[in-house]
């Protein structure tokens, strides 16, 4: 296991290497309507982090980033064509992002089974994760309508948290940054990876492009940093 001091000390050492970024210039009109849509989405943020007591901040800064990227057009085509082949067939054969945090279902699936694995947690969460129905098109189906709902697309976000709290609890960071540094390239990366590969992938750019040679590439988490330190506090409070 990784010592805690580590992955301070590098994570500290890959921040400064890429603090320079001023997002909000390089976006342009698309960070400034995220920004927007945040601020639409904080009532269901606010709501839902304090009653299962999660971190708005690291929730919010977690996702932010998807924002940027979100096409409502190109969400509902995308929907529309795969969500009859994934409630048939599964994940295996019809997977796609779905709403403005971009979650496909096999994220909603795999978090859903560890958060239903951890007694406390579910439990805390007060068996929200769980469905009425049995037969497992019906529930896939479930699914999809949860995702394109924000508050169930917050409620998800705040529950990986709450579950990366328990699974790294023995890590220890030096700030919030470093936190939402963590969190970010654990959502975007996969939040079942072990502890250094989560670090290691921190500094790796495929934002919001993926692994494009044409357009400059940015790190994930480095875009949650900027959001939480130059703009959460302007849309959330103090």
């Amino acid at each position: 296991m990784m010592r805690p001091g580590i992955l301070i000390l590098a994570g500290l050492a890959s921040l400064a290497a890429v603090a320079g970024h001023d997002y909000r210039a390089i976006f342009g009109d698309d960070y400034e309507l995220a920004l927007a849509k945040m601020d639409e989405f904080r009532p269901s943020f606010e709501r839902l982090c304090g009653l299962y007591q999660a971190d708005t901040a690291v929730v919010a800064s977690m996702v932010f980033p998807e924002l940027l990227r979100y096409s409502e057009l190109r969400n509902y085509f995308e929907t529309a064509g795969l969500e009859l082949v994934y409630n048939s067939l599964g994940s295996d054969y019809g997977d796609f992002s779905v709403g403005v945090f971009q979650m496909k279902p096999s994220f909603a699936e795999r978090l859903e089974a560890r958060v239903m694995a951890d007694t406390a947690l579910a439990a805390s969460l007060g068996g929200k994760m769980a469905y009425a129905q049995r037969r497992p098109e019906l529930v896939r189906a479930e699914r999809v309508r949860r995702l394109q709902q924000i508050d169930w697309q917050v409620f998800y976000a705040l529950s990986l948290c709450l579950l990366l709290d328990r699974t790294h609890a023995g890590l220890a960071f030096a700030d919030k940054s470093q936190k939402i540094r963590f969190y970010a390239t654990a959502y975007n990366h996969g939040f079942e990876s072990p502890a250094q590969e989560i670090l290691d992938w921190q500094d790796r750019r495929f934002f919001p492009n993926g692994g494009s040679l044409i357009y400059e590439q940015y790190a994930f988490s480095d875009v949650s940093r900027y959001f939480y330190q130059e703009d959460f506090h302007a849309i959330f409070g103090p």
